[in-house]
């Protein structure tokens, strides 16, 4: 007689796990997404600074205004 219950726990707690297992992959997922999208913008970023100073090398423009290790090495050489 007090089977029934039992077993309708048993279901109740499987389907939980389940459900929330499911839930927690689509949160971590959203997350991966996320982070990954924010890696891309700044490697994007890096990419579009070592651009300009390239530019700005090519373009004659005082090799001390351009910042690291570039800008060491041409004035350097100049």
């Amino acid at each position: 007689m007090h089977v029934y219950p039992g077993i309708f726990a048993v279901a109740g707690l499987i389907r939980l796990g389940v459900t929330g297992s499911g839930v927690l992959s689509h949160w971590s997922q959203a997350i991966r997404d996320t982070e990954f999208l924010v890696e891309m913008r700044l490697r994007n970023y890096e990419q579009d600074k070592g651009s300009e100073k390239e530019e700005k090398v090519r373009d004659g423009d005082d090799a001390d205004s351009v910042v690291g290790t570039e800008g060491a090495m041409g004035a350097m050489v100049d």
